[in-house]
């Protein structure tokens, strides 16, 4: 159990504390927060410190996690499109490459997402 619990801590630490989670533009939902739910006052945001910190990074997991990487479904979808270009063989050709296609567009689609993810460019 705690194995599973430190497992999930280094996962969410590997995506959140990167270079294009930090980045102001890739977080979502942590800005929303900011702009919507921070209060103005020094005491006021002093006495709402044990709620909003977990809330906050609760919400930079979810950033991290799940909001970051689906944004970045359509770019990796468009680099593993090539895998289906044409190739100059036809026939039988194309039957034995068809195979390989089907085994690369995963490998290509995960991995660019998780470059996406990652690395801030773009």
């Amino acid at each position: 159990m705690i194995r599973n619990a430190a497992a999930l801590l280094m996962l969410a630490g590997a995506f959140n504390f990167n270079c294009a989670v930090l980045s102001s533009e890739r977080r979502v939902l942590t800005a929303a927060l900011d702009e919507h739910m921070a209060p103005e006052s020094p005491v006021a945001r002093a006495a709402f410190a044990p709620v909003a910190m977990p809330i906050g990074l609760s919400a930079l997991i979810l950033d991290g996690v799940i909001i970051n990487p689906i944004l970045h479904v359509p770019d990796s979808v468009d680099n593993a499109n090539f895998v289906f270009e044409d190739v100059p063989f036809t026939g039988v050709g194309e039957i034995l490459v068809f195979p390989m296609r089907l085994i690369t567009y995963p490998v290509i689609f995960v991995g660019s997402m998780l470059f996406y993810a990652m690395v801030p460019f773009g």
